[in-house]
C-alpha cells in the first residue's frame, strides 16, 4: 500500500491548491456497487479516469502515482479522486483532472474547473 507523501495546503480564503504544494499520489475510487440504483464511481467511469490519469502522468513525466481504491465514501458525488492527504475532486472528469495535472506540472495554484 502506498503511503501518502503529499503536502497539501489550502490558500487562505481562496480554496485553491497553493503553489508550494507537492503532490505525489492521486487516489481514485473504482468501486462498483452491486445493486441497481446504487451510485458508484466505477459505474460513472472512474476506471477509465484512472487509466487516463496514469497515461497523462506518464506522458508528462510527473513524479505522481495513481492508487486505485475500493471506496472513498462519497458514492453520491462520484467519480471521486482524492489528493493524498488533501482534498477531494468530486464528479471528476478529464477536464478537471487535466487542470489538476497542469497545476502539478507547473507548480501553479490549482483552481478546480466545473
Amino acid at each position: 500500500m502506498l503511503m501518502p507523501t503529499s503536502t497539501v495546503n489550502r490558500c487562505m480564503n481562496s480554496g485553491q491548491l497553493c503553489q508550494n504544494t507537492t503532490m505525489t499520489e492521486l487516489i481514485v475510487c473504482i468501486n462498483l456497487r452491486p445493486f441497481a440504483g446504487q451510485p458508484s464511481c466505477a459505474a460513472r467511469g472512474s476506471r477509465d479516469l484512472a487509466d487516463y490519469l496514469e497515461q497523462a502522468i506518464a506522458c508528462r513525466k510527473l513524479d505522481t502515482k495513481v492508487q486505485r481504491v475500493v471506496c472513498l465514501g462519497h458514492c453520491q458525488r462520484g467519480p471521486n479522486v482524492r489528493i493524498a492527504g488533501g482534498f477531494f475532486i468530486h464528479e471528476a472528469n478529464t477536464a478537471r483532472l487535466d487542470a489538476l495535472l497542469d497545476a502539478l506540472e507547473t507548480g501553479d495554484a490549482f483552481t478546480d474547473v466545473p
